[in-house]
Protein backbone atom coordinates (compact mmCIF):
# COMPACT_ATOMS: atom_id res chain seq x y z
CA UNK A 1 0.00 0.00 0.00
CA UNK A 2 1.49 3.32 -1.08
CA UNK A 3 0.49 6.30 1.07
CA UNK A 4 1.49 9.95 0.80
CA UNK A 5 1.41 12.27 3.80
CA UNK A 6 1.24 16.04 3.35
CA UNK A 7 1.97 18.68 5.98
CA UNK A 8 0.69 21.97 4.58
CA UNK A 9 2.25 24.78 6.58
CA UNK A 10 1.98 28.50 6.15
CA UNK A 11 5.61 28.76 5.03
CA UNK A 12 6.50 25.23 3.85
CA UNK A 13 4.97 22.22 2.16
CA UNK A 14 6.34 18.89 3.37
CA UNK A 15 5.53 15.46 2.02
CA UNK A 16 6.39 11.81 2.59
CA UNK A 17 5.63 8.75 0.53
CA UNK A 18 5.83 5.32 2.11
CA UNK A 19 4.90 1.74 1.43
CA UNK A 20 3.81 -0.69 4.13
CA UNK A 21 5.12 -4.22 3.90
CA UNK A 22 3.03 -7.24 4.92
CA UNK A 23 3.95 -6.76 8.59
CA UNK A 24 3.02 -3.07 8.57
CA UNK A 25 6.59 -1.75 8.54
CA UNK A 26 7.11 1.39 6.40
CA UNK A 27 9.50 0.92 3.49
CA UNK A 28 10.55 2.82 0.34
CA UNK A 29 10.48 6.19 2.09
CA UNK A 30 10.70 9.31 -0.06
CA UNK A 31 10.50 12.89 1.15
CA UNK A 32 9.84 16.35 -0.20
CA UNK A 33 10.19 19.70 1.55
CA UNK A 34 9.78 23.06 -0.15
CA UNK A 35 9.41 26.65 0.98
CA UNK A 36 5.98 28.00 0.09
CA UNK A 37 4.94 31.24 1.85
CA UNK A 38 1.21 30.94 1.37
CA UNK A 39 0.55 34.63 1.98
CA UNK A 40 2.76 35.59 -0.97
CA UNK A 41 1.75 33.03 -3.57
CA UNK A 42 -1.29 32.30 -5.70
CA UNK A 43 -3.62 29.51 -4.64
CA UNK A 44 -3.21 27.81 -8.01
CA UNK A 45 0.52 27.56 -7.36
CA UNK A 46 -0.20 25.67 -4.14
CA UNK A 47 -2.62 23.24 -5.77
CA UNK A 48 -0.11 22.56 -8.56
CA UNK A 49 2.69 22.02 -6.04
CA UNK A 50 0.52 19.62 -4.05
CA UNK A 51 -0.36 17.61 -7.16
CA UNK A 52 3.25 17.44 -8.31
CA UNK A 53 4.43 16.46 -4.82
CA UNK A 54 1.84 13.71 -4.41
CA UNK A 55 2.61 12.08 -7.74
CA UNK A 56 6.36 12.44 -7.21
CA UNK A 57 6.09 10.74 -3.81
CA UNK A 58 3.83 8.01 -5.17
CA UNK A 59 7.06 6.60 -6.59
CA UNK A 60 5.13 4.83 -9.36
CA UNK A 61 3.38 5.97 -12.55
CA UNK A 62 0.09 5.47 -10.70
CA UNK A 63 -1.45 7.62 -7.99
CA UNK A 64 -0.97 6.57 -4.36
CA UNK A 65 -3.73 4.54 -2.75
CA UNK A 66 -4.26 7.12 -0.02
CA UNK A 67 -3.28 10.70 0.85
CA UNK A 68 -3.23 11.89 4.47
CA UNK A 69 -3.29 15.65 5.07
CA UNK A 70 -2.39 17.70 8.14
CA UNK A 71 -2.10 21.45 8.10
CA UNK A 72 -1.04 24.55 10.01
CA UNK A 73 -1.44 27.01 7.11
CA UNK A 74 -4.95 27.92 8.24
CA UNK A 75 -3.38 30.31 10.78
CA UNK A 76 -1.87 32.47 8.03
CA UNK A 77 -3.38 35.94 7.94
CA UNK A 78 -4.13 35.44 4.27
CA UNK A 79 -7.32 33.90 5.71
CA UNK A 80 -9.77 35.92 7.80
CA UNK A 81 -10.39 32.97 10.15
CA UNK A 82 -8.95 29.51 10.76
CA UNK A 83 -12.30 28.08 9.65
CA UNK A 84 -11.86 29.78 6.29
CA UNK A 85 -8.27 28.57 6.07
CA UNK A 86 -9.10 24.94 6.76
CA UNK A 87 -12.04 24.83 4.36
CA UNK A 88 -10.09 26.61 1.60
CA UNK A 89 -7.16 24.20 1.89
CA UNK A 90 -9.37 21.11 2.20
CA UNK A 91 -11.41 22.10 -0.86
CA UNK A 92 -8.27 22.82 -2.85
CA UNK A 93 -6.71 19.47 -1.98
CA UNK A 94 -9.99 17.69 -2.72
CA UNK A 95 -10.33 19.29 -6.16
CA UNK A 96 -6.68 18.71 -6.98
CA UNK A 97 -6.62 15.04 -5.95
CA UNK A 98 -10.22 14.19 -6.79
CA UNK A 99 -9.50 10.61 -7.89
CA UNK A 100 -7.48 9.71 -4.78
CA UNK A 101 -8.92 8.82 -1.32
CA UNK A 102 -8.00 11.57 1.16
CA UNK A 103 -8.15 11.56 4.95
CA UNK A 104 -7.47 14.32 7.48
CA UNK A 105 -6.20 13.22 10.94
CA UNK A 106 -7.76 15.41 13.62
CA UNK A 107 -6.69 16.54 17.08
CA UNK A 108 -8.16 13.36 18.61
CA UNK A 109 -6.41 11.07 16.08
CA UNK A 110 -9.57 10.33 14.13
CA UNK A 111 -9.33 10.12 10.34
CA UNK A 112 -11.87 12.52 8.89
CA UNK A 113 -13.26 12.55 5.38
CA UNK A 114 -13.43 15.71 3.28
CA UNK A 115 -17.13 16.08 4.12
CA UNK A 116 -16.47 15.70 7.86
CA UNK A 117 -13.80 18.41 7.69
CA UNK A 118 -16.25 20.81 6.07
CA UNK A 119 -18.77 20.09 8.83
CA UNK A 120 -16.27 20.79 11.64
CA UNK A 121 -13.12 22.47 10.26
CA UNK A 122 -11.46 23.30 13.56
CA UNK A 123 -11.01 19.60 14.35
CA UNK A 124 -8.10 19.51 11.89
CA UNK A 125 -6.69 22.99 12.52
CA UNK A 126 -3.01 22.65 13.48
CA UNK A 127 -3.43 18.90 13.95
CA UNK A 128 0.04 17.85 12.85
CA UNK A 129 1.35 17.28 16.39
CA UNK A 130 -1.01 14.42 17.42
CA UNK A 131 0.16 12.12 14.61
CA UNK A 132 3.78 13.02 15.31
CA UNK A 133 3.33 12.20 18.99
CA UNK A 134 1.62 8.92 18.11
CA UNK A 135 4.45 7.98 15.73
CA UNK A 136 7.15 8.61 18.31
CA UNK A 137 5.05 6.70 20.85
CA UNK A 138 5.24 3.55 18.71
CA UNK A 139 8.95 3.29 19.47
CA UNK A 140 9.23 5.07 22.83
CA UNK A 141 5.88 4.84 24.65
CA UNK A 142 6.84 7.13 27.53
CA UNK A 143 8.83 10.22 26.63
CA UNK A 144 8.72 13.91 25.85
CA UNK A 145 9.07 14.90 22.21
CA UNK A 146 10.68 18.25 21.42
CA UNK A 147 10.11 19.13 17.78
CA UNK A 148 11.94 22.30 16.70
CA UNK A 149 10.90 23.44 13.26
CA UNK A 150 11.59 26.54 11.22
CA UNK A 151 8.94 28.58 13.05
CA UNK A 152 7.81 26.87 16.25
CA UNK A 153 8.77 24.36 18.91
CA UNK A 154 6.32 21.66 20.01
CA UNK A 155 6.75 20.02 23.41
CA UNK A 156 4.64 16.87 23.51
CA UNK A 157 4.37 14.61 26.55
CA UNK A 158 3.73 11.00 25.50
CA UNK A 159 2.46 8.28 27.82
CA UNK A 160 1.58 4.69 26.90
CA UNK A 161 2.25 5.52 23.27
CA UNK A 162 -0.12 8.48 22.96
CA UNK A 163 0.25 12.26 23.35
CA UNK A 164 -1.30 13.54 26.57
CA UNK A 165 -1.18 17.24 25.77
CA UNK A 166 -3.23 19.57 27.94
CA UNK A 167 -3.87 22.03 25.10
CA UNK A 168 -5.64 21.13 21.87
CA UNK A 169 -5.77 24.42 19.95
CA UNK A 170 -2.84 26.70 19.15
CA UNK A 171 -4.00 29.19 21.77
CA UNK A 172 -4.43 26.64 24.56
CA UNK A 173 -1.09 25.05 23.69
CA UNK A 174 0.60 28.45 23.92
CA UNK A 175 -0.95 28.80 27.38
CA UNK A 176 0.20 25.35 28.49
CA UNK A 177 3.78 25.70 27.19
CA UNK A 178 3.28 22.90 24.67
CA UNK A 179 3.72 25.34 21.79
CA UNK A 180 6.53 27.90 21.75
CA UNK A 181 6.80 30.38 18.91
CA UNK A 182 10.53 30.15 18.50
CA UNK A 183 12.16 28.30 15.63
CA UNK A 184 15.36 27.66 13.77
CA UNK A 185 14.74 29.90 10.75
CA UNK A 186 11.79 32.26 10.65
CA UNK A 187 11.63 33.87 14.09
CA UNK A 188 12.04 37.64 14.08
CA UNK A 189 15.06 38.51 16.25
CA UNK A 190 13.09 41.25 17.98
CA UNK A 191 10.62 38.56 19.11
CA UNK A 192 13.50 36.70 20.77
CA UNK A 193 15.37 39.61 22.32
CA UNK A 194 14.08 42.66 24.18
CA UNK A 195 17.55 43.87 25.07
CA UNK A 196 21.15 42.69 24.82
CA UNK A 197 24.49 43.35 26.44
CA UNK A 198 26.71 45.41 24.15
CA UNK A 199 30.21 45.98 25.53
CA UNK A 200 28.87 45.27 29.00
CA UNK A 201 26.08 47.83 28.71
CA UNK A 202 22.38 46.98 28.42
CA UNK A 203 21.01 47.93 25.00
CA UNK A 204 17.39 47.73 23.88
CA UNK A 205 16.74 46.28 20.43
CA UNK A 206 14.69 47.63 17.55
CA UNK A 207 11.32 45.99 17.02
CA UNK A 208 11.68 46.28 13.24
CA UNK A 209 11.83 43.18 11.03
CA UNK A 210 15.57 43.37 10.43
CA UNK A 211 16.78 39.80 10.96
CA UNK A 212 15.59 36.27 11.69
CA UNK A 213 16.79 33.27 13.63
CA UNK A 214 18.18 31.84 10.37
CA UNK A 215 20.72 34.68 10.35
CA UNK A 216 21.71 33.80 13.91
CA UNK A 217 22.15 30.10 13.27
CA UNK A 218 24.01 30.51 9.99
CA UNK A 219 26.47 32.92 11.63
CA UNK A 220 26.93 30.49 14.53
CA UNK A 221 27.45 27.55 12.18
CA UNK A 222 24.33 25.66 13.26
CA UNK A 223 22.86 25.51 9.75
CA UNK A 224 24.31 25.50 6.26
CA UNK A 225 23.34 27.99 3.58
CA UNK A 226 21.15 25.46 1.76
CA UNK A 227 19.12 25.02 4.95
CA UNK A 228 18.30 28.74 5.03
CA UNK A 229 15.10 28.16 3.07
CA UNK A 230 13.03 31.14 4.21
CA UNK A 231 13.22 34.60 2.66
CA UNK A 232 15.66 37.04 4.21
CA UNK A 233 14.31 40.05 6.07
CA UNK A 234 15.90 42.55 3.69
CA UNK A 235 15.55 40.59 0.45
CA UNK A 236 19.32 40.30 0.10
CA UNK A 237 21.42 37.16 -0.01
CA UNK A 238 22.27 34.47 2.53
CA UNK A 239 26.02 34.77 2.89
CA UNK A 240 27.47 34.99 6.39
CA UNK A 241 28.41 38.63 5.78
CA UNK A 242 24.87 39.48 4.72
CA UNK A 243 23.53 37.69 7.81
CA UNK A 244 25.85 39.72 10.03
CA UNK A 245 24.68 42.95 8.40
CA UNK A 246 21.07 42.08 9.22
CA UNK A 247 21.92 41.21 12.83
CA UNK A 248 23.73 44.56 13.26
CA UNK A 249 20.57 46.41 12.30
CA UNK A 250 18.71 44.89 15.25
CA UNK A 251 20.58 47.42 17.41
CA UNK A 252 20.17 50.09 14.71
CA UNK A 253 23.74 49.65 13.55
CA UNK A 254 25.50 48.23 10.52
CA UNK A 255 28.70 46.38 9.65
CA UNK A 256 30.67 49.64 9.84
CA UNK A 257 29.40 50.79 13.24
CA UNK A 258 29.11 47.40 15.01
CA UNK A 259 32.23 45.24 15.28
CA UNK A 260 32.13 41.70 13.90
CA UNK A 261 32.82 40.23 17.34
CA UNK A 262 29.88 42.22 18.73
CA UNK A 263 27.58 40.93 15.98
CA UNK A 264 28.57 37.33 16.72
CA UNK A 265 27.96 38.00 20.42
CA UNK A 266 24.45 39.32 19.63
CA UNK A 267 23.81 36.09 17.74
CA UNK A 268 24.96 34.05 20.75
CA UNK A 269 22.69 36.03 23.05
CA UNK A 270 19.72 35.37 20.75
CA UNK A 271 20.51 31.64 20.70
CA UNK A 272 20.86 31.59 24.49
CA UNK A 273 17.46 33.25 24.87
CA UNK A 274 15.85 30.68 22.59
CA UNK A 275 17.33 27.92 24.75
CA UNK A 276 15.95 29.56 27.88
CA UNK A 277 12.48 29.90 26.33
CA UNK A 278 12.40 26.23 25.33
CA UNK A 279 13.71 25.00 28.69
CA UNK A 280 11.15 27.13 30.52
CA UNK A 281 8.38 25.56 28.45
CA UNK A 282 9.71 22.06 29.15
CA UNK A 283 9.52 22.79 32.88
CA UNK A 284 5.97 24.09 32.44
CA UNK A 285 4.87 20.97 30.54
CA UNK A 286 6.47 18.67 33.10
CA UNK A 287 4.72 20.55 35.92
CA UNK A 288 1.37 20.07 34.19
CA UNK A 289 1.81 16.31 34.35
CA UNK A 290 3.64 16.14 37.69
CA UNK A 291 6.84 14.94 36.02
CA UNK A 292 10.42 15.66 37.01
CA UNK A 293 12.22 17.05 33.95
CA UNK A 294 15.51 15.29 34.71
CA UNK A 295 13.81 11.88 34.92
CA UNK A 296 12.15 11.94 31.50
CA UNK A 297 13.27 10.36 28.24
CA UNK A 298 13.49 12.96 25.47
CA UNK A 299 13.18 12.58 21.71
CA UNK A 300 14.19 15.41 19.40
CA UNK A 301 13.11 16.21 15.86
CA UNK A 302 13.05 19.04 13.34
CA UNK A 303 15.73 21.19 11.80
CA UNK A 304 16.62 22.59 15.23
CA UNK A 305 16.66 19.21 17.03
CA UNK A 306 20.31 19.36 18.08
CA UNK A 307 21.25 23.03 18.43
CA UNK A 308 17.95 24.18 19.95
CA UNK A 309 16.11 21.13 21.30
CA UNK A 310 18.97 19.10 22.76
CA UNK A 311 21.02 22.16 23.69
CA UNK A 312 18.12 23.64 25.66
CA UNK A 313 18.34 20.66 28.02
CA UNK A 314 22.12 20.72 28.33
CA UNK A 315 21.88 21.71 32.00
CA UNK A 316 19.88 18.55 32.79
CA UNK A 317 21.29 15.06 33.08
CA UNK A 318 18.62 13.64 30.80
CA UNK A 319 17.83 10.26 29.34
CA UNK A 320 17.83 10.64 25.59
CA UNK A 321 15.83 8.62 23.10
CA UNK A 322 16.71 8.47 19.46
CA UNK A 323 16.67 11.59 17.36
CA UNK A 324 14.25 11.26 14.47
CA UNK A 325 17.31 12.08 12.37
CA UNK A 326 18.59 8.63 13.37
CA UNK A 327 15.36 6.95 12.33
CA UNK A 328 14.45 8.89 9.18
CA UNK A 329 17.65 10.58 8.06
CA UNK A 330 18.05 14.38 7.87
CA UNK A 331 15.51 14.84 5.06
CA UNK A 332 12.97 12.66 6.81
CA UNK A 333 13.44 14.34 10.19
CA UNK A 334 12.67 17.70 8.60
CA UNK A 335 9.46 16.26 7.13
CA UNK A 336 8.63 14.11 10.16
CA UNK A 337 5.06 15.38 10.44
CA UNK A 338 4.35 14.34 6.85
CA UNK A 339 5.84 10.91 7.59
CA UNK A 340 3.67 10.67 10.71
CA UNK A 341 0.53 11.63 8.79
CA UNK A 342 1.25 8.95 6.20
CA UNK A 343 2.11 6.24 8.72
CA UNK A 344 -0.89 6.90 10.95
CA UNK A 345 -3.30 6.83 8.02
CA UNK A 346 -1.72 3.72 6.52
CA UNK A 347 -2.13 1.78 9.76
CA UNK A 348 -5.56 3.06 10.73
CA UNK A 349 -7.51 3.65 7.53
CA UNK A 350 -10.62 1.49 7.30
Amino acid sequence: MRVVGLDIGGANLKGCGLTLDDSGVPTELTFHSESFPIWQRERLDLWNLIANTVYELANTPQAPELVSVVMTAELSDTFQTKREGVTTIAKGVHRTLREIPIVFPDIELELLSFEEVLNDPLRVAAANWPVLGWTVGRGIPNCILIDVGSTTTDIIAIRNGFPITRGKSDTSRLMSGELVYTGALRTNLSAILREIELDGVSCRVSSEYFATSADVHLVLGHIATHQYTNDTADGRGKSIEECKARIARVVCGDIETIQESQIVDIARQAWTQQLRDILSAVFQVCALHDMKPSEQVYVFSGIGAAFLGRSALASLDIKEGKHLHDLLGPDGATAATAFAAALYAARNWR
